[in-house]
């Protein structure tokens, strides 16, 4: 009798500690649904943040005729085809839907390396006040992205003269831009995967089978 009652409170023992963690699984279980749903809030939030915050700084009249573009860098300019398109038509539909701001089909798309550096340079330049003065004025810029690397400077018009020829298809060395009544010869070249990120899956590749001392054994990130 007394053996068979250890047992049975063995038992429940058993059954207690089971439910223990199977409440804990389903703690757990929630506190990742959770996480997840939040997360899937905050991903929601960043997407219409771009297009909130730049109505809120200009909210008039003209805000609604104002067009809002979007240009993707060297990720979309390496990644292509069919996965590219997706990216671009969800980012299109966003806009449509969620924006205030003009939006248009065309607004959207990927730049090529000649106008993302030929962006950083005017950007750049801009907020300096260099616009509108002399080309030894401006500064040049170089731009360590994830999937690309971007350099670009003013030349002089005789510099600008001298730049070789391309056959057709490829970015000009050299482009003509008119800033704030100023002529300006812009050198700009774009290479392609040479960003930190697209370096590091270069050499991750490149070291698959034989190993590298800078990075953990087994990390594939």
């Amino acid at each position: 009798m007394q053996a068979r009652t250890v047992e049975q409170i063995a038992e429940v023992e058993r059954k207690y500690e089971e439910l223990q963690q199977q409440l804990r699984a389903d703690a757990a279980a929630r506190e990742a649904v959770a996480a997840a749903r939040k997360a899937e809030q905050r991903w929601q939030q960043s997407r219409a943040l771009a297009t909130s915050s730049a109505y809120d700084a200009g909210v008039s009249a003209v805000a609604k005729a104002t067009a809002v573009r979007v240009g993707a860098t060297a990720g979309l300019r390496a990644l292509g085809g069919e996965a590219s398109d997706k990216i671009l038509q969800s980012v299109r539909e966003l806009l449509k839907s969620r924006s205030t701001l003009k939006s248009e089909a065309n607004g959207v798309k990927i730049l090529d390396g000649s106008q993302e550096g030929s962006y950083e340079w005017v950007t750049i330049n801009y907020l300096l006040g260099n616009l509108g003065r002399t080309y030894q004025d401006t500064v040049g810029i170089v731009d360590l992205g994830g999937g690309s690397v971007q350099m670009a400077y003013a030349i002089s018009k005789n510099a600008a003269s001298r730049a070789p020829s391309l056959p057709a298809g490829q970015d000009n060395y050299v482009n003509e831009m008119y800033l704030k009544g100023s002529k300006y010869y812009l050198y700009v070249h774009s290479y392609l995967h040479y960003g930190l990120l697209a370096t590091r899956a270069e050499i991750l590749k490149a070291t698959e089978d034989s190993g590298n001392p800078c990075i953990l054994e087994g990390f594939d990130g």
